[in-house]
C-alpha cells in the first residue's frame, strides 16, 4: 500500500525507519547528555584535589608555608644508575640538583624568572621556551593547581579512566604555554595519580604513588616517568616544610651570569 502525503508517495516501510532512525538520535543525544551531565567540572575535580593535600599544620594550627626541602633518590631504570638528589622550593625561586657519581651533577633552578640549567654533558644554559614555562609553573607554589589559573588557559574534564585498580577522572590542562596534559585523579581519595602528555612524538606518562603525610601535607614520594629517553624514577625520602634556608641558596651560577647580557644579571 502506498500513502499520498503533500503530492509525494510514503511507504509504510519508509515511515518505519525514519521513526525508529529518529528515536533512536533522541536515545544517543540522551545519553551522550546524561554522560556529559555524569562528569563533574574540572573546577570541582581540582578543588577535591587541593583538598585532599591539605594544609601545612604548625603547632596543630593551618600556618602559612614559606619553604619546602625533599631529599631523595633519582633513578635511570633503564641504565641502572642511582644519584642523590635533593630540591629547595620558596616560590617563585627553586633549586634541584642531581648527583651522579659516575658523571656529575645535573643543576637546575629558577631566580627572579630566569630558569636555568648545568647539565654535566651539555654544559650551562638559560631555558626558554616551552622548558622555561615548565620550570616557571613547577616552582610557583607548593600545592600543584591550587592556584591554577595562574598558569593554565583552561582545564576540562574529559573522561573517565583507571589508574591501577583506582577509577579516575581525566582532566585535561591546557598550560599557557606548551602541550596540554591529561591528569587522572582517584575519584575517592581525589589524589592526582598519573599525567600524560605528548611531547616531540612521545607520549610520557608519570605515575604517582605511595602518598604521605608531612606536617599535614600530603606528597607522593615515588613518581615513575615513562615514554621519554630513559624511564626514571624519584623517591623522596626526607620532605621538610619552613626550613630557614642560606640567602644566597637560588643566586645564578656563576656559569648561568657569564652567558646573560649585564642588563639581564
Amino acid at each position: 500500500m502506498v500513502f499520498a502525503r503533500k503530492g509525494k508517495l510514503s511507504h509504510p516501510a519508509s515511515r518505519c525507519f525514519w521513526s525508529v532512525a529518529f528515536a533512536a538520535a533522541l536515545v544517543i543525544s540522551w545519553v551522550g547528555l546524561a554522560a556529559a551531565q555524569d562528569l563533574p567540572k574540572a573546577d570541582d575535580v581540582l578543588a577535591k584535589y587541593v583538598k585532599a593535600v591539605g594544609k601545612y599544620v604548625k603547632d596543630g594550627k593551618p600556618a602559612e608555608l614559606k619553604s619546602r626541602v625533599t631529599k631523595g633518590t633519582f633513578t635511570l631504570v633503564d641504565m641502572g644508575m642511582d644519584a642523590d638528589m635533593e630540591s629547595y622550593l620558596a616560590p617563585p625561586n627553586s633549586y634541584t640538583k642531581i648527583e651522579f657519581e659516575a658523571f656529575g651533577s645535573l643543576e637546575r633552578g629558577v631566580k627572579d624568572g630566569v630558569a636555568w640549567q648545568i647539565n654535566p654533558m651539555e654544559g650551562p644554559s638559560i631555558l626558554e621556551g616551552q622548558q622555561k614555562a615548565a620550570a616557571l609553573r613547577d616552582s610557583s607554589g607548593f600545592i600543584e593547581f591550587e592556584n591554577w589559573k595562574k598558569n593554565f588557559s583552561k582545564a576540562e574534564t574529559t573522561g573517565e579512566g583507571t589508574v591501577g585498580d583506582a577509577a579516575c577522572y581525566k582532566v585535561l590542562m591546557t598550560p599557557k604555554e606548551g602541550p596540554p596534559v591529561t591528569c587522572f585523579f582517584d575519584k575517592k581519595s581525589g589524589l592526582l595519580l598519573k599525567t600524560a602528555l605528548e611531547a616531540q612524538g612521545l607520549t610520557i606518562e608519570s605515575t604517582l604513588s605511595d602518598y604521605k603525610e608531612t606536617d599535614g601535607v600530603k606528597m607522593a614520594h615515588k613518581v615513575a616517568t615513562e615514554g621519554g629517553q630513559f624511564g626514571m624514577e624519584i623517591t623522596y625520602e626526607s620532605v621538610k616544610y619552613n626550613v630557614d634556608l642560606p640567602k644566597d641558596r637560588f643566586d645564578l651560577p656563576d656559569e648561568i651570569k657569564a652567558l646573560m647580557k649585564p642588563t639581564e644579571q
